[in-house]
């Protein structure tokens, strides 16, 4: 039996000695080079060990993991590395045993433990900053997300099955879940304040129990294998040559003994770097040899060999002279960490735009003329073609343009909408489209889109009332951001649609969020040409629109409780949702577009606040800031799109009407009764 003594090496000293500086009887001594001090020499001895790294004095009957390592050490690593540093350059070694040992070093040694150390401090860290900053909080903790897999998905099904609902239908689970996210969305601003001294005393704890809980995790992972079968395997691929190097002069030896690269070509620590990832490892053998295991036909460059194992140490690196060019690349060490540390907290904890007011294109103008016809039954009126160009000029882009059509005045819309499409429209139709209208068209090459304005909204444009004359024109202008809206829709949203089949409810759920996110882009374009007195004036607009639609919802419920009918229930709630959507949507678009928070006092917000949906309206708020940000300036996912779109089927809650599918794949409707609405309207407050 071996008995190792309490200083105990986590590089072995059999490696150290081939970084000889000089000696001193039987010791070799080696130079030491740590960040912000001066290089200096020691003996093997103290260098890279630690007092009972691995495990304190054995009772002389059973190994200590130092033992078990101690024998690796001389039965495998120092017979191997006796070979490597006799072989002649570029002479082929042995992958099996060459992967075997890079694994082994890599993952005993103090550089991983430190490194983990370090990785969690700094998460740590960020995390308790990312605790003063309410969006990146809620991105951490996924809150904003309907991906059934994400955290707070992940921990209300996990309470869902701690209070055992066994007799509840798969249908009604599925609504519980969905009614407790979206709740969460809606209380989380409010709740959190409450979360965050405990939450920063979890952390707290947590911190002070790093050190223990790693050096614990590390000696478990060891005592169950001192070499990882798969990174084997992994490593097992290349081929492992012992390559002589004459430039640098003489090589390092780095605290992280081996480092990796991937495809392109950045050098990290082996222990750091996933198996999948690696084409290259280097690993020194002595002062003028290193092995080199890689996947292409070429040896790979060395020249910047000394550099990369300063980068990838963590405290220290250790060579065989006292080189001041050597010295000067200690100001490197632990960059290769922090740089891993800094992609981990850009995954994780990055800050997402949080739900600010987008700022308006400066400058955006087209230099091209839009196309304006004027249908049969209307008169042409050449100031009128000016001055709606005018408009779409200082408005859109000169994609946006392109992507139009042309802009048809008619004095029927519903008959020109249904003269496009050859069918009558549905009573539905009929009313939504009556007040001008943007229209996808399908073409060989790419969709176009149709603008259909009411030619008596133009005649306003000229009367001599100003109030009149620039309410027509908002109303050019509104149209127009719908058509830039559904460019940029067309573009960016449409592309996750491909290849993907949609339930009947998340067909209904879109084809509404569509249109009303049409409508708040469409107010947040129009909204600097919007004076403050439109906005007040339009207060009572607004509210009776919203007051109308949750009165026909209203209604709808009850008729349904009669008649039963899951079409007809449709057919009426539809429009009501339209317009209640569209309402709000423009709303909120009109004051973000003005830098304006949504006043609780205000006609609309009173409105609101009185169907008992202001908690709501706050999180539809953002949503759609957050979403005018996202289309802008990158490609909004599908997750994120269905995520608004849900907010359909939340309002509906509110009247007790849940959507479903059926097996058939049709839409299904299920309405509560008096008693029931109680209950759910009490959870939608609580």
């Amino acid at each position: 039996m071996l008995l190792a003594g309490r200083k105990q090496h986590y590089i072995p000293q059999h490696l150290l000695r081939g970084f000889e500086a000089s000696k001193s009887g039987k010791n070799s001594q080696v130079v030491v080079f740590k960040r912000g001090a001066a290089p200096y020499t020691s003996a093997t001895e103290g260098v890279a060990a630690q007092r009972d790294f691995y495990s304190p004095p054995g009772d002389g009957e059973s190994d200590t993991l130092d033992d078990v390592i101690t024998r690796f050490e001389s039965e495998c690593f120092n017979p191997f590395l006796d070979r490597a540093r006799a072989a002649s350059d570029g002479e082929l070694i042995d992958a099996d045993v060459a992967a075997t040992v890079v694994v082994h070093l890599t993952v005993r040694a103090a550089h991983l433990r430190g490194s983990f150390a370090q990785l969690a401090q700094r998460l740590i860290a960020n995390f308790g900053s990312v605790l003063g900053e309410r969006n990146q909080l809620r991105e951490f903790m996924e809150v904003d997300s309907n991906d059934p897999g994400s955290r707070v998905s992940t921990e209300i099904k996990r309470t869902l099955d701690e209070v055992g609902l066994t007799s509840v239908s798969p249908k009604d689970r599925s609504f519980l879940e969905q009614l407790a996210r979206f709740r969460f969305r809606e209380k989380f601003d409010l709740v959190v304040p409450s979360l965050i001294p405990f939450i920063r005393e979890q952390l707290s704890a947590i911190h002070g129990a790093l050190p223990e809980t790693l050096e614990r995790g590390h000696l478990l992972a060891l005592q169950k294998s001192l070499v990882q079968e798969n990174r084997v395997n992994a490593l097992k691929r290349l081929q492992w040559r012992v390559i002589s190097v004459k430039s640098p002069a003489h090589l390092l030896l780095p605290d992280c003994v081996a480092i990796a690269a991937d495809d392109s070509g950045e050098m990290h620590p082996y222990a750091m770097r996933s198996d999948e990832e690696i084409t290259l490892v280097a690993m020194p053998i002595d002062a003028k040899k290193v092995l080199v295991g890689f996947v292409s036909h070429e040896l790979p460059d060395m020249s910047d060999l000394n550099a990369n194992f300063a980068k990838c140490s963590l405290e220290f690196f250790v060579g065989s002279a006292k080189d001041p060019c050597v010295e000067a690349l200690t100001r490197h060490i632990g960059e290769a960490i922090k740089d891993i540390s800094d992609g981990l907290i850009e995954d994780d904890l990055s800050p997402i735009r949080p739900a600010q007011i987008p700022c308006h294109s400066s400058g955006k103008s087209s230099s091209k003329a839009v196309r304006v016809e004027f249908a049969s039954t209307t008169n042409k009126n050449a100031r009128t073609i000016k001055a709606i160009q005018r408009i779409a000029s200082e408005q859109c882009s000169d994609s946006e343009v392109d992507r139009i059509d042309l802009i048809l005045v008619a004095r029927d819309v519903p008959g020109e909408v249904a003269r496009m499409y050859g069918r009558p429209l549905s009573a539905y139709e009929t009313y939504a489209v009556t007040p001008g209208t943007v229209e996808i068209l399908a073409t060989p090459t790419s969709p176009q889109l149709r603008v259909i304005v009411p030619a008596k909204i133009l005649q306003l444009l000229f009367v001599r009332d100003t109030n009149l004359s620039r309410s027509a024109a908002n109303l050019v202008r509104l149209l127009l951001g719908r058509a830039s809206y559904y460019d940029l829709w067309l573009a960016k949203v449409v592309p996750h649609f491909q290849g993907r089949l949609f339930t009947a409810k998340e067909r209904f759920t879109l084809e509404l969020a569509q249109r009303f996110l049409s409508h708040n882009y469409a107010a947040w374009v129009a909204a600097p040409a919007v004076q403050m007195a439109d906005i007040r004036d339009g207060e009572p607009t607004s509210a009776k629109a919203i007051s109308v639609s949750v009165a026909t919802i209203e209604t709808a419920r009850r008729q349904f409780l009669d008649h039963r009918n899951v079409d007809t229930m449709l057919a009426d709630v539809q429009p009501a949702l339209d317009v209640l959507f569209g309402t709000i949507a423009a709303y909120c678009g009109l004051h973000a577009g003005k830098s304006l928070d949504i006043s609780p006092t205000s006609e609309t917000g009173r409105c609101i606040a009185d169907t008992s949906l202001w908690e709501w309206l706050m999180l539809f708020d953002r949503d759609l800031r957050n979403h005018l940000n996202q289309i802008r300036q990158a490609s909004p996912t599908l997750v994120v799109v269905q995520s608004i779109a849900e907010h359909v089927e939340r309002v509906l809650w509110q009247f007790g009407i849940l959507l479903s599918d059926t097996d058939e794949g049709r839409l299904w409707v299920d309405v509560s009764d008096e008693e029931r609405l109680v209950v759910l309207r009490h959870i939608l407050s609580s």
